[in-house]
Order: structure tokens, then C-alpha cells, then sequence
């Protein structure tokens, strides 16, 4: 019920827009993978293409500006499944707020963008305890040096699992000493927590070590049973200076179960530095307290060489803790990424992956994975 409401109140903001000639933007993403396995192949293939988001929607605001929307639609499975189906209220200088389905406010890498980010994948040590995209509501008063965002949050819909079933809080706060916005010099320090209930008392982590294609988990807890409620703790910074970004993240969830069961405790964290060697730099978005898109400065439509970007990330995931045996994993990801025009991006990424298992033999595979991304 609730999604075909939230549809059906955004698409009609999206149709009044229109009819009334309101900020109205067209929302197009096709990302286009292929992946090989170099050493150690796990899962069922040892090299693999996949149609990785394919999305139709809009956005903008209506007349006055205080009222907006966004929809999207994900149709690569080839039955369209509900992204982002929210209204949006920034009537109140320096407030914003969403009810819908939308993503939770946890973390940097949470709110921004999937078409900006800097490698193809969010991190491992991060995504194996993030949440996705929920019903649920959120408020976000902000200013040029600080962003404080608390939600409440239910279901979601489409392959959410197992993370985002039942109900739960999230509230994140972000401090900025120093922001200079149209020259892209920001420091960044954020701290964030999330509490959840599953509906049917039983949560599964596991990460994939920075693939999407092959979809093997390389460290997984198992199926925890009795679960009253987990609660995650993290901390985020963020600074990127012109061309130069730094960015880290960490993060601990707690798992309380029931009766005699134990309370395992698990770990995740991830550390990157990136680099345009074409002198670009990545928007800040205040009110996500995010980075934001790439617009190359010499476009081939002009004769240039477009953006190029390289990076380097290392990340951990720690799944051992009581009588849980779920595995370590180590991972370190080199990045390259090329904008020849800024709707096209094209890029490249090379994964290391060490796991350290008591439970399962260890596997080390590498991943080389490509991506061409056309996204307006």
C-alpha cells in the first residue's frame, strides 16, 4: 500500500510540474558491467556482464520552491522496482525534509549518488552493515558549517535484505571548520548511529568484496537468530582540497539477542585517497553532507582530453566476534575513471581481496572490473 502511495503522490507532483512549467528534471542512469576473476575464483563464473542499475525517473521543485519530489525506477530485472519515491519540504531557510522512500541518514557514502562515486562499488567495510532505501521520514537543519539529520524508518521495498526489514532511527551530525564551497575546499567530520528491530528476529551480514557481478559472499555471519534489535555507531571524514579528496569511514554494530544467545559486536572501516590529474574537483552538497557530481573542465565535444581521476581505497570487515565465526576480509581497490563528456563515464578498477576465516578455508581472489556509465 504505502508504495503504490508514495508513486502516486510523486508522480503527481512530477505531472503538476510539468503542466505548470516548474523545475522539472528527467532522471536517465544505465551502468554496464564487466568483471573478471584474476586468482582464486569463487561463485559459479569466472568472468560475468551485468546490467547493473538501469533508471528512469524525475525531479525537481514546484512553483515557489518550496515543495519538491523525486522519482525513480529501477527496470534492469526487467520488472521496474521502486527507488526513490519522496517528497521533499525546504519552505524553512536552512531546513530541509523528506517523507517516503528514500535512503537513510548514515554516512557519507549513504547519501550520495551512486553515478559519483569514486570507485564502482561503496566500500565493503561500510556496505556489509548499510543500510538501503526505506520508507520512513526525514528532517535536516543545516548551515554553511554544520548539518544535523534524524529519521524514523520502516520497510523497504525490492532486494533490500535482511538489514532493512522491521523499524528503526538513524540520526547523523556533521561539523564543518572549514568550507569553501565554490573552490570545492571542505573538511569534513561526521558521526552517525542507527537502531533497528528486524520483523522476524534474524539478521545476515556478508560482504562481497567490492563486486556486484559474481555475487559470492566472501565473509558471512550466517543466519543470526533471536535478534531483538542492532544498533550501529560510526564516525566519517571527509576533506578534499581542489583535485585532492580524502575520505574515511568507520563503523561498529552491535547485535542483542535474546535469552542466553550471545551479543556479537563486528567491525568495518574503509580509507581512499583520489585524484583528478585533469584539475577537476567533485561538488560538496550541503544539505547530504556529501560529494556531488563531475563536470569535466575540457569536454571532447571540445577538443579535450576530458577528466580523469585515479584512486586508491583500503577496507576491513570484521565478522568474528563470540560464537559467531563470520570471517575477516581485507580488500585494497585501485581506481581509474575517465569522463570524456560529462554524461559518459568510463572506468576501470582492480580489487585485492584476503580473507581470514576459522570456520572456512581462506580465499584471496582479484577482481578486474570495468563499468561504462551514461547517467544525466
Amino acid at each position: 500500500m504505502w508504495q503504490g502511495f508514495i508513486v502516486l503522490v510523486t508522480f503527481t507532483l512530477t505531472a503538476s510540474a510539468w503542466a505548470q512549467n516548474a523545475e522539472f528534471t528527467p532522471i536517465f542512469q544505465s551502468q554496464h558491467d564487466l568483471g573478471w576473476v584474476l586468482a582464486e575464483p569463487v561463485g559459479k563464473e569466472n568472468a560475468d556482464y551485468r546490467l547493473r542499475r538501469q533508471r528512469i525517473g524525475a525531479n525537481g521543485l514546484l512553483p515557489g520552491g518550496e515543495w519538491g519530489y523525486r522519482l525513480s525506477i529501477e527496470v534492469s530485472s526487467g520488472e521496474p522496482e521502486l527507488r526513490d519515491g519522496y517528497v521533499s519540504y525546504r519552505g524553512i531557510e536552512n531546513f530541509y525534509a523528506a517523507l517516503g522512500h528514500t535512503r537513510e541518514a548514515h554516512g557519507i557514502y549513504e547519501k550520495a549518488g551512486n553515478q559519483w562515486l569514486h570507485f564502482l562499488e561503496r566500500p565493503t567495510g561500510i556496505t556489509v552493515f548499510q543500510p538501503r532505501r526505506t520508507y520512513g521520514l526525514l528532517v535536516s537543519p543545516h548551515d554553511t558549517h554544520w548539518t544535523l539529520q534524524a529519521g524514523i524508518h520502516g520497510e523497504g521495498t525490492g532486494r533490500t535484505g535482511q538489514n532493512n526489514t522491521g523499524r528503526g532511527l538513524t540520526g547523523r551530525a556533521v561539523w564543518r571548520p572549514w568550507v569553501d564551497l565554490a573552490a570545492s575546499e571542505v573538511l569534513h567530520f561526521g558521526v552517525n548511529t542507527r537502531y533497528r528491530e528486524p520483523n522476524e528476529q534474524t539478521l545476515d551480514f556478508q560482504a562481497n568484496g567490492q563486486e556486484a557481478m559474481l555475487r559470492e559472499p566472501l565473509v558471512d555471519t550466517g543466519t543470526l537468530v533471536g535478534v531483538d534489535h542492532y544498533h550501529t555507531v560510526a564516525g566519517e571524514f571527509y576533506y578534499t582540497d581542489g583535485p585532492l579528496a580524502l575520505l574515511s569511514e568507520a563503523r561498529m554494530a552491535r547485535v542483542e539477542r535474546e535469552g542466553s544467545l550471545s551479543d556479537p559486536v563486528f567491525w568495518g572501516g574503509s580509507a581512499q585517497i583520489t585524484y583528478f590529474l585533469t584539475g577537476e574537483q567533485r561538488e560538496y552538497q550541503l544539505i547530504g553532507s556529501t560529494f556531488g557530481k563531475v563536470a569535466p573542465r575540457d569536454s571532447m565535444w571540445d577538443g579535450g582530453i576530458g577528466a580523469w581521476e585515479v584512486g586508491l581505497r583500503v577496507d576491513t570487515v570484521d565478522l568474528q566476534d563470540e560464537d559467531v565465526q563470520g570471517g575477516r576480509l581485507y580488500s585494497g581497490t585501485l581506481g581509474v575513471s575517465w569522463w570524456p563528456v560529462s554524461r559518459l563515464r568510463l572506468m576501470a578498477n582492480y580489487v585485492y581481496n584476503v580473507t581470514d576465516q576459522q570456520a572456512l578455508p581462506e580465499r584471496n581472489p582479484q577482481y578486474f572490473l570495468t563499468r561504462v556509465q551514461i547517467a544525466f
